[in-house]
């Protein structure tokens, strides 16, 4: 699985592209769901810091939520838990079973 950042502040190219184990968006989250400290686990994992992206993996810790079992599950607790800027999340947060895609406006 790639994972691809596109973040105008990030680089001169504002792209980085980190190439991970897992088969599937949702192994990925699976194997993060519990770790003790979301940041630095998103640090190493992905190459730098992730605008927002740790917000899920500290709810789950703070709500003992469990590891979703499907995409479906995982979309509705990006949408819930997930920090994004704008009002409507729907909107920004696109999951399919092989890409997420997060807007922030």
């Amino acid at each position: 699985m790639y994972f691809v950042c596109r973040w105008r502040e990030d680089s001169p190219y504002s792209k980085r592209v980190v190439t991970l184990p897992d088969a599937n968006v949702l192994d990925w989250f699976r194997r993060g769901w519990k770790h003790d400290d979301p940041t630095g686990w998103i640090d190493s994992e992905l190459g730098g810091d992730v605008y927002g992206l740790e917000s899920i993996f500290e709810a789950a810790g703070e709500r003992n939520l469990p590891p979703p079992e499907s995409v479906d599950e995982l979309r509705q607790l990006l949408t819930e838990y997930l920090w994004v800027e704008g009002d409507d999340k729907g909107d920004f947060i696109r999951l399919g079973e092989h890409a997420l895609r997060v807007s922030h406006r």
